[in-house]
């Protein structure tokens, strides 16, 4: 079985669903997809198998939390593919991973980085510095070839190359 056919499997795709659900269910967004889910399941498989799924547009937001930011949400089918591609390509990526990678792992996440920090820093004792910092539209300057070419690598099966391109370049990266 392909990465592709794991991901656009009923079963997987049903499963995103639920995920993407948790908390969500008064959103507009899912309460449009939840009008006949399955059927609108067995479209996004259907689109994934024949390479013809399209991404929809980002809705923006301007948070100011702690600082001013845009935001861009995916819509809530949008996220159900995305959670589908992550359940499949996780268990792929977790032996590439360093142990100070948080995000979107089981068991870590924003707690477990701040209770990592602190043992670390537990360590210097009091004579320590820390900088805290955000690198300007770091995610913009990534390179997309780069960042393909490392993924490409470490995948058993090049069926999820169109797929994960499109996702890529489904907006804009204004520099």
């Amino acid at each position: 079985m392909t990465i592709l056919e794991k991901i656009a499997s009923f079963e997987n795709l049903l499963q995103a669903f639920s995920e993407c659900s948790r908390g969500k269910r008064r959103s507009s967004g899912y309460q449009r997809a939840s009008f006949a889910y399955g059927e609108r399941l067995i479209t996004v498989q259907k689109k994934l198998l024949a390479d013809s799924y399209l991404w929809n547009g980002y809705r923006e937001m301007i948070v100011k939390d702690p600082k001013t930011r845009l935001v861009m949400a995916a819509p809530f089918m949008d996220r159900v593919v995305h959670t589908a591609i992550h359940r499949v390509l996780e268990p792929i990526f977790e032996p590439y991973l360093s142990s100070s990678v948080y995000a979107c792992r089981k068991n870590k996440g924003n707690r477990y980085a701040a209770i990592d920090l602190f043992n670390i820093l537990k360590t210097y004792g009091p004579q320590r510095f820390v900088i805290k910092l955000d690198v300007k539209k770091y995610f913009h300057s990534i390179s997309h070839e780069i960042l393909l070419s490392q993924i490409f690598s470490i995948l058993p099966d090049n069926s999820i190359e169109k797929l994960l391109i499109s996702l890529l370049n489904s907006h804009t990266r204004s520099l």
